[in-house]
């Protein structure tokens, strides 16, 4: 079944949409705090992992 230029724009215009929602609800709805704190969390850990490589590796290549 062959779709209409108009039939494709409101089909994206609804995924769209839906899309928005979800993301809405994932990051301001129920439990959306506890997800924040874990997600930066994450990031610090990974950010102070990478950070202690790289000291690691400039200290060993500087002597």
């Amino acid at each position: 079944m062959k779709l209409t230029k108009q039939q494709r724009a409101q089909r994206q215009s609804q995924s769209k949409r839906a899309a928005v929602s979800a993301l809405r609800a994932h990051f301001m709805g129920e439990g959306a705090t506890s997800r924040r704190l874990r997600f930066l969390l994450d990031a610090l850990m990974a950010s102070a992992a990478w950070t202690g490589k790289l000291l690691c590796l400039a200290s060993w290549t500087v002597k």
